[in-house]
């Protein structure tokens, strides 16, 4: 009897542990049965919101539902961020966004986004180049490095918000080079490079789209791109490796994310479904024209990947004595 009972117990657990199995993946086979909010935590026209919506039409048709972006912008994509961390982990809300989802200039961290997120998959990764107004005297990274440590603090430099790639990626090259410039931040990429062009700020880190359309209209001159490879938006422009400062090869990446606790089998779904748009002719020619070169993850690279890149530039900034926000 004792036999018996024992045996009874075990199926009792079995059957709890089953259903409680059963509806996750129930729910992960029929998905995505209607449509899905993809938030893009920054404003329309930015490279975000160019990545997002380069593939969002197409993974529509392969996932059978319209995939709709939503653009939540605003107190540096804290906003769209939280709304994403906010929301059910059922996959019907999804968060594309860039480096800035760092948390890395808060003093204390409000979020991790390798746990309080669920990292999916990279979609495209970008250089970061360095533009000076044509009309500086400014001609060559050289002459930058020369001239901010002849004036510490004399050169400023601006950005699209504190804590983007694009105001990190001079942190890390005033780090390397022991330079001191002062930073100007911007409420978007549409300031800041109205400001270089006016000649109010000296140096300012874009995409390659910008800095070609900038370079083509004779308003602006690109002196580097970071990486070790020259962007095919940009062949005439050195590396910061072909430099002498490999040390500098931060990229802006691009990635796609959920609410934290997303069920395992939808975020593979979906990290395949994008690896296998974004080599789409289509799609590839949308991310070519601002600069960008797809770099597909599974879940748990990326996760790792995130986590990796979230310890790397909290030193980074500390080791920097950049000023942390509340």
């Amino acid at each position: 009897m004792r036999s018996i009972r024992c045996s009874g117990s075990i199926l009792s657990v079995l059957f709890l542990l089953g259903s409680i199995a059963i509806p996750q993946a129930a729910r992960a086979q029929g998905y995505p049965s209607k449509p899905i909010r993809l938030i893009v935590p920054s404003t329309a026209g930015g490279t975000s919101d160019v990545v997002a919506r380069s593939f969002a039409n197409e993974l529509s048709v392969r996932l059978g539902q319209p995939v709709v972006v939503e653009n939540r912008a605003g107190a540096g994509a804290q906003i769209g961020i939280e709304a994403t961390i906010k929301s059910a982990p059922d996959g019907y809300t999804l968060l594309v966004s860039s480096n800035s989802i760092l948390p890395v200039l808060k003093k204390i961290a409000p979020y991790d986004p390798a746990k309080d997120l669920t990292p999916i998959t990279m979609i495209a990764v970008s250089p970061i180049v360095y533009v000076v107004n044509a009309k500086s005297k400014i001609n060559t990274m050289a002459e930058l490095l020369a001239t901010a440590k002849a004036k510490p603090g004399g050169l400023t430099f601006g950005s699209a918000g504190m804590g983007s790639a694009l105001h990190l990626s001079v942190e890390m090259l005033s780090a390397v080079t022991g330079i001191d410039m002062l930073h100007v931040p911007y409420k978007g990429g549409t300031p800041m490079m109205t400001a270089v062009v006016a000649g109010d700020i000296e140096m300012v880190p874009t995409s390659p789209d910008f800095a070609k359309r900038f370079m083509d209209s004779k308003q602006l001159r690109s002196i580097a791109q970071t990486g070790k490879v020259r962007q095919a938006l940009l062949p005439d422009v050195p590396t910061t490796t072909e430099l002498g400062i490999p040390e500098v090869d931060v990229v802006s990446w691009f990635g796609l994310f959920a609410p934290a606790k997303l069920p395992s089998e939808i975020a593979v779904r979906l990290a395949a479904e994008v690896a296998a748009v974004v080599k789409l002719p289509a799609v590839r020619q949308r991310l070519a024209a601002v600069g960008a070169d797809i770099s597909a993850m599974t879940p748990a690279t990326f996760t790792s990947y995130v986590d990796l890149e979230n310890q790397k530039w909290t030193k980074i900034v500390r080791a920097a004595k950049v000023a942390l926000e509340d």
